[in-house]
């Protein structure tokens, strides 16, 4: 479980590395090595991250106001540090939902990317 990066490294930041590896990147050993079921884990866990992150952007596009604005003319209903998390949300959104749902479609779920006919090989 070891996962040092240096010679210099203390037993709790061994544990950080662990930490932001392993489980984050969803590299346990016993699940890597069943390559089928690491990928339904990878493609469940994402895809409900994902619905999740959608979620989360559409209330913020839902608490905007373009036409009746709110108090002082704004168009979030935060104000100071808050509003800027909010449209900093949004605007960073619109990417992280994009390179997620990428990221998804590149474990071809459902497997709707799949080769359907014969390939060259098999043709020879």
């Amino acid at each position: 479980m070891s996962c040092r990066v240096g010679s210099t490294s203390s037993a709790p930041e061994g544990l950080w590395h662990w930490l932001g590896s392993i489980p984050h990147w969803i590299y346990p050993t016993a699940l890597r090595r069943d390559g089928a079921l690491w990928r339904q884990v990878v493609l469940w866990i994402s895809g409900i991250c994902l619905m999740v992150a959608v979620t989360g952007f559409w209330i913020g596009v839902l608490r905007l106001r373009w036409r009746r604005r709110y108090v002082g003319g704004a168009f979030t209903p935060y104000r100071g540090w808050m509003a800027w998390h909010h449209i900093a949300g949004l605007v960073g959104g619109m990417f992280v939902l994009t390179w997620m749902f990428s990221g998804w479609l590149s474990l071809n779920p459902g497997e709707y990317f799949a080769v359907r006919g014969p390939t060259r090989d098999m043709a020879v």
